[in-house]
């Protein structure tokens, strides 16, 4: 009996040991290795680009708010010294008697009568204080119900 040779590619180790020997294939097998590791280098390189860019876009977002915040200051600053130098106007322009003469005038406002008059005491010892203690009196009446609501069903602190 003769036996046939197989022309088919025999499959396992045997057969990539012979596919490496010849040299075409390894010349292409290093070419798509070499084309492998330049894309995956790309990514990379692009992967960190577009990191260090966004880095980069938050920062000058941080630098521009605070030029804003800056000049928002400012303007508060100046708006604040507008304030002050108009209540000093005011301040300076109140004239009691132009006032009192106004109210009589345009505003047909008399003086009152002594009957018209009431004293209020400003004793310091006729005062209410009111505390912060009304808030804990609630707390404990909150505890309480809850105590109560885990005694009923029976949980044990």
């Amino acid at each position: 009996m003769v036996r046939e040779k197989n022309t088919e590619p025999v499959s396992g180790s045997l057969a990539h040991a012979e596919e490496e020997n010849i040299p075409v294939i390894r010349e292409i097998r290093t070419k798509k290795a070499k084309v492998k590791f330049k894309f995956s280098m790309m990514a990379k390189v692009m992967a960190l680009f577009v990191l260090g860019m966004l880095v980069l876009f938050r920062f000058a977002k941080i630098t521009e708010i605070g030029y804003k915040t800056n000049d928002i200051i400012a303007q508060r600053d100046a708006l604040t010294e507008d304030n002050n130098k108009l209540e000093v106007r005011i301040e300076k322009e109140i004239n009691l008697s132009e006032i009192r003469e106004i109210a009589e005038t345009r505003l047909k406002l008399k003086a009152p009568n002594e009957s018209q008059i009431i004293y209020i005491n400003t004793d310091t010892s006729n005062r209410v204080d009111y505390s912060d203690d009304v808030e804990e009196e609630d707390e404990g009446i909150i505890n309480n119900i809850l105590r109560w609501i885990k005694g009923f069903l029976g949980i044990i602190e």
